[in-house]
């Protein structure tokens, strides 16, 4: 009788449980639920060949087990959260939870721009996880999931901020919490990573348009504007406070400490920049991975969301209503310029790197937004029956097109991917064999024994080095050249990975690095200036207790 009383309370305990689940996911949107898990499978899918190899890069082998720039980066939260994951940057795991981050993130995305449908919520998820900026955050596995949970703190403050325009029946005290944890959030991803500021930047400015779709009255629109940009505003100046109140001192990375010291020219150069930048990406001269069919469709892309774009000014009568027609006209520039804020935060900059550059993902989200309403029918004007029935199958002819287009571009970013990963294994795989044909030499040398220093003098820069010169054509060198993150050969042959390269992953040297004044120290030596150049006999000699290679007579490291 006892065993069968402890049963029952079992069985009871295991319906609850499977009730809470259930529960759970019974609350959970079909949308979400699509975008989230058709995010992380093709996420997984995309990035499978990064997640089940080890493909360092300079910054993933010199900066392991630590983090990087850090807090002189303006970084500060970082080395609070990098324990939570693996400080020696496995990729099963901190691949995994960057996918898992950015999977998260786009579910927030698509209530930020009020999507509403399965097949657009699914796109923003995979488009997410392709674009080639998460390549670049995978690429730098050692802060990869800081990189994706910046993200997600970043989409989900601007959902909780954005919320109260989205509640109708809610207290002004509610509006006030909301509006408080959004910026907090907010602050918090510019603490691990400045650049998603950029894309709530943009997501924002997209809301704006979409509400003048939608017929929001004018008014409402600029109340909206004003309330979005407060919460812009409030997470940036948390941030600088915090910043302040630490005391750190941010380096000028990319001309980050730049915008309080240009002169008005530079702002103007800046601003034109923005734009010319966003241009270029698309339409004139897209970066050196979008090439072939890939920058077709890049074209495509912009070309078709600025048709739309113009003909729902039409057709929707946006321009009935002046204020909100003068707000939709102006709100055009605005959501270029918002695409590529990167270079107003960072005035000097002449270059933003692919994660810089991640809010350009936005575009597609537009793409994708205006599907919908061209899919319902929002073409035609609902007060129109003349050539009403016309219109709605133009307007689903239109929709289907545009989903193929977003597919394939989707398609093509996942082939870019895959193949940015392949060359990096190429060359990883060059670089291992190059280092070890090293090692094998050093213990072929009389009186070498592990342990005692070595140090790799001379670099083959700015000319590549042997095994990148053989048969780099058919790697595509130079395709990947734009593509912020990916190592090539010469890249894993710089001065200071060098030595790191050879203590972490051979096992050569004392585990010490080499300063810089020693290097300086020794480059100058007479005595280096006479061993021959890698590979000929003597290129490796024992001066002062340090083994010398000498990989070449060209000045420098």
């Amino acid at each position: 009788m006892g065993i069968e009383q402890n049963m029952q309370q079992y069985n009871n305990i295991e319906t609850k449980a499977d009730d809470y689940f259930h529960i759970l996911w019974s609350k959970i949107d079909l949308r979400h639920k699509a975008c989230f898990f058709a995010a992380f499978a093709v996420g997984i899918l995309t990035h499978l060949m990064m997640l089940t190899n080890k493909l360092p890069n300079w910054d993933d082998i010199s900066c392991t087990p630590g983090v990087g720039g850090g807090t002189i980066l303006g970084r500060w939260l970082q080395q609070y959260v990098h324990g939570f994951f693996s400080v020696w940057s496995a990729p099963a795991m901190n691949g995994v939870m960057a996918i898992l981050f950015l999977s998260l993130a786009a579910c927030f995305v698509i209530d930020i721009i009020g999507l509403r449908t399965v097949t657009a919520s699914v796109l923003t998820g995979i488009f997410f996880v392709t674009f080639p900026s998460a390549v670049s955050i995978l690429l730098f596995m050692f802060l990869a999931p800081e990189f994706g949970l910046a993200m997600l703190l970043s989409m989900m403050g601007t959902y909780f901020a954005d919320r109260p325009l989205r509640r109708k029946n809610g207290t002004r005290a509610g509006a006030f919490a909301s509006f408080a944890f959004g910026s907090i959030l907010l602050m918090l991803s510019l603490a691990l990573y400045q650049s998603y500021f950029v894309l709530a930047a943009a997501l924002l400015v997209l809301c704006c348009i979409l509400e003048c779709i939608d017929r929001c009255p004018g008014g409402e629109i600029l109340r909206h504007g004003i309330y979005r940009l407060a919460y812009l505003a409030a997470g940036m100046l948390l941030y600088l406070l915090s910043i302040l109140i630490r005391g750190d001192s941010i380096s000028n990375y990319r001309g980050m400490n730049d915008m309080g010291s240009v002169t008005a020219r530079e702002w103007l150069n800046a601003f034109l920049r923005d734009f010319h930048r966003v241009l270029q990406y698309f339409v004139t001269s897209p970066p050196s991975f979008i090439t072939g069919f890939s920058a077709v469709l890049s074209r495509c892309v912009a070309i078709l969301t600025a048709i739309l774009l113009i003909a729902f000014f039409f057709t929707k009568k946006i321009y009935r209503d002046r204020m909100r027609g003068i707000f939709y006209i102006l709100l055009m520039p605005v959501q270029v310029m918002a695409l590529g804020l990167t270079y107003i935060m960072a005035p000097t900059t002449e270059h933003g790197t692919t994660m810089m550059t991640f809010s350009y993902v936005v575009l597609y989200l537009i793409l994708a937004a205006l599907s919908e309403r061209i899919g319902t029918g929002c073409l035609a004007d609902p007060v129109e029956r003349a050539g009403r029935s016309v219109r709605r199958k133009v307007s689903s002819a239109a929709a289907v097109l545009t989903v193929i287009l977003l597919v394939c571009s989707a398609y093509s970013f996942y082939r870019i991917d895959n193949m940015a990963y392949y060359r990096t294994y190429i060359a990883s795989e060059r670089m291992k064999a190059f280092y070890n044909r090293i090692a094998a030499r050093l213990e072929e040398q009389d009186g070498y024994d592990y342990g005692q220093k070595v140090m790799i003098l001379r670099s083959y820069w700015p000319d590549k080095i042997p095994v990148q010169e053989q048969g780099s054509g058919a790697m595509d060198y130079q395709l990947y050249d734009d593509l912020e993150g990916l190592a090539t050969e010469d890249k894993l042959f710089i001065s200071n990975l060098r030595q790191c390269y050879m203590n972490l992953y051979l096992g050569v040297g004392d585990g010490a690095m080499v300063t810089q004044e020693t290097m300086d120290k020794y480059l100058d030596d007479p005595r280096i200036a006479a061993i021959p150049s890698w590979p000929a006999d003597g290129c490796i000699q024992k001066m002062d207790d340090i083994w010398f290679v000498k990989m070449t007579d060209k000045p420098g490291y």
